[in-house]
This record gives structure tokens, sequence and C-alpha cells, in this order.
């Protein structure tokens, strides 16, 4: 009966330890999105160097997207119409950014995919861009 008795505690200390394992993943994938956000061109994919100029393209979503869980992280948002998968940095709410009126901000590498950005961008907040 001994055993039986102990199997519970077994269980919950596993979930303890899947539950930080999640955390630790989650952390990391934020991590790696935000290096690859600042070394490459949202909407072309160039690799941009530390000393490379970049265009910054700040946008507003929706009033009913709420970014509030995920202010200050980077995030991927699927783009159909470009059929493209673009990082996008979400302002937090102390930010320079934010105090601009920026929800979220896009990294380029040209005023020429700044430009495509903002297009695409504008195209999926019409078709109904979900963030999840």
């Amino acid at each position: 009966m001994a055993t039986f008795l102990s199997y519970p505690y077994q269980v919950s200390q596993l979930r303890k330890l899947i539950r930080a394992r999640r955390r630790n993943q989650v952390s990391d994938l934020f991590v790696r999105r935000a290096e690859r956000f600042q070394a490459e061109c949202g909407w072309c994919g160039k690799t941009i160097g530390e000393d490379e100029p970049v265009v910054a393209v700040g946008a507003r979503v929706h009033d009913g997207i709420d970014l509030s869980l995920v202010e200050g992280k980077v995030l991927e948002l699927r783009f159909e119409v470009a059929e493209k998968t673009i990082l996008a940095g979400v302002a937090s709410f102390d930010s320079p950014a934010k105090a601009e009126g920026k929800d979220i901000i896009f990294m380029a590498c040209s005023d020429d995919c700044g430009h495509h950005l903002q297009a695409a961008f504008a195209d999926e907040l019409e078709r109904g861009l979900t963030i999840q």
C-alpha cells in the first residue's frame, strides 16, 4: 500500500517538472525570436549586421486585439495574403514606441522592404488579423 500512497506525490512532482520545462522552453523561444528579430529583415529575411542601418516600421492593431500578455516580446505573425511569417516586436507599455502610439514594430533592411511590410500588415488587418 505504501507505493499507492506515494503515487500521487510522484505525479505532482512530475507535473511541476513538466510545467517548469515548458516555461523554460517558452522563454527560450522568445529569446531566439528576439535574436532573429534584431538580425534579419522582417520582409525579405536578409541578414542585418550589427552596424548596418535598419528601418523600423511601427503599427497599431485594432482595439479588440489584446497584446498585454506579450508586451516586450517578439511574435511570429502569419500574413496569409503575402504567404509569409513575419517577426513583430510588441511594444511594452513604457516604451518610446508605445508613447508614439505604436503597438508593434517590424524591422526591415530597406525602405522598400519597410513599405512592403506596412502594406502587408494593412492587408492583414483588413482581413481580420488574429494574434494567438
